[in-house]
């Protein structure tokens, strides 16, 4: 009987059912459909598809989403590392023109800043981690996806590109 117990104890403690096929408990499953949660710790926020279309090609993010105050102060600080086609999607409640800045983040990233037509108005390529540098679009903007640094180069990523926000992550 102690042999059981012992095994059971081993079992749950690997999240394994006694037949050997996995359980999976709530964290987990959270990370499974939330890559960024996994190594960066994230926060409760939504994910959501942001698809660029940039000339024939449309390139999708999936892309957590900032939409208050705290999430967009927020944003990628303090993450070590940013899965390829992620993001942040940082929505405002109308045009705003507020700057931006890499204090406290540690992943070089590219900031698409999106009008409220979701049209690309912006870009702003190689944000320098750490830095303190005031980043802003010269044109007012409702959106910005922050992404990995050289993805707006690599993808051809240009201002006039039409943007489509859906909730969910890219397939």
């Amino acid at each position: 009987l102690l042999c059981v117990l012992c095994l059971l104890a081993a079992c749950e403690q690997a999240k394994m059912n006694p037949d050997g096929s996995h359980q999976l408990n709530e964290q987990t499953k959270s990370e499974l459909s939330n890559p960024l949660a996994q190594s960066t710790n994230a926060s409760e926020l939504s994910l959501a598809t942001i698809a660029i279309r940039s000339g024939e090609v449309v390139h999708n993010f999936s892309a957590e989403v900032a939409v208050t105050d705290e999430e967009r102060e927020k944003g990628l600080q303090n993450r070590q590392s940013l899965p390829g086609n992620f993001g942040m999607w940082f929505i405002f409640p109308g045009e705003v023109s507020t700057s931006f800045w890499m204090k406290d983040t540690f992943i070089p990233l590219d900031l698409i800043f999106v009008g409220s037509n979701y049209r690309v108005v912006d870009l702003i390529e190689n944000a320098v981690p750490q830095s303190q540098d005031l980043l802003s679009s010269d044109v007012p903007y409702q959106y910005v996806l922050e992404v990995n640094v050289g993805k707006v180069h690599e993808l051809g990523i240009a201002a006039g590109d039409v943007v489509e926000y859906r909730v969910g992550p890219a397939e």
